[in-house]
């Protein structure tokens, strides 16, 4: 039987979601300011270019990208919390790894909010037969408000320099779409702390299934004494010890994927996969240590 948090991820896409797509032909994505159209051809050449392309990941053009964050709801949402509409930047100058860049200009000052940086590349399960899957890398994922100070309500997270922007779930719904555009087994991410561990965690599993139950298990510790901060900070500065070996316990990146095809799917379906889920969800025993508390200055940073 599989956890509730893993039924969720496996769920069909939202249907808001799968009926735009639905209604949105290819030349949307990929139509430039001169209405050139693109061929299958021009999508290969531009892959295997090693000079770099001047569509991102030999496929969206600028306008296509501007125009699909607008129909996705992005730009609407960065309206709602003060930012005005971005300058989408589009870096494809090496040919392995492209990067997009979101930013604003307040009072003739520029303001990064978001940066994404993604290439395909294959991965290896660990599933018994060693199954290879074709895959989108996010290989840096940076969600900001610039114009934003931390508060008692969001006070800053391990790695932050501003609060976030409440847009990941929309984000993540895109990496899954360009995924399967492309035909890709799946999104690959890996958390560098564990409060963006929790946080992929809605959308994402890690393939290692032992790493997933220990997410699971540290996920339920969130509660009114334990917020994600305090857990966040103490896992960050040492402070989350494991009750049966009395060992500090660190958090150790590593990749986690949101499932688009029957064959990453079929991953986290595996009886393997479940069964060491749930050994490591009810033997994970991490606790924080008694008497921690973070401290944060009267702006909610850090001290």
């Amino acid at each position: 039987m599989r956890s509730a948090e893993l039924e969720q991820i496996l769920k069909p896409r939202p249907r808001k979601y799968r009926n735009l797509i639905k209604h949105l032909s290819d030349y949307v994505f990929t139509a430039e300011s001169d209405d050139q159209t693109l061929s299958n051809e021009d999508v290969f050449h531009d892959l295997s270019s090693s000079r770099g392309t001047s569509r991102f990941l030999g496929y969206y053009s600028t306008k296509g990208l501007d125009l699909g964050l607008q129909l996705f709801g992005v730009y609407d949402k960065l309206k709602k919390i003060g930012l005005s509409k971005p300058k989408l930047l589009m870096d494809t100058s090496d040919p392995f790894l492209h990067k997009l860049t979101l930013i604003h200009t307040t009072n003739g000052i520029d303001h990064i909010s978001a940066e994404l940086c993604l290439r395909r590349a294959p991965i290896t399960l660990p599933d018994p037969q060693q199954t290879k899957a074709e895959c989108l890398i996010v290989e840096w994922f940076m969600l900001q408000n610039p114009i934003k100070s931390f508060s008692r309500h969001r006070p800053q997270l391990p790695g932050q320099d501003h609060p976030g922007l409440g847009i990941s779930m929309i984000i993540f719904e895109i990496l899954y779409w360009m995924a399967r555009r492309f035909n890709l087994d799946g999104v690959i991410l890996v958390p560098n702390f564990l409060h963006t561990g929790i946080l992929y965690g809605r959308q994402c599993a890690f393939l290692d299934p032992v790493r997933h139950g220990e997410l699971q298990a540290l996920t339920e510790m969130i509660d009114m004494k334990n917020t994600l901060d305090q857990l966040s900070w103490a896992c960050a500065e040492g402070q989350l010890i494991d009750t049966k070996s009395n060992l500090i316990y660190n958090w150790v990146p590593a990749p986690m994927a949101q499932p688009v095809s029957r064959k990453l799917r079929d991953w986290f379906y595996n009886p393997v996969y479940t069964q060491k889920l749930r050994n490591s969800h009810n033997s994970t025993t991490i606790k924080i240590r008694k008497k921690y508390k973070k401290q944060f200055s009267d702006t909610w940073m850090t001290l």
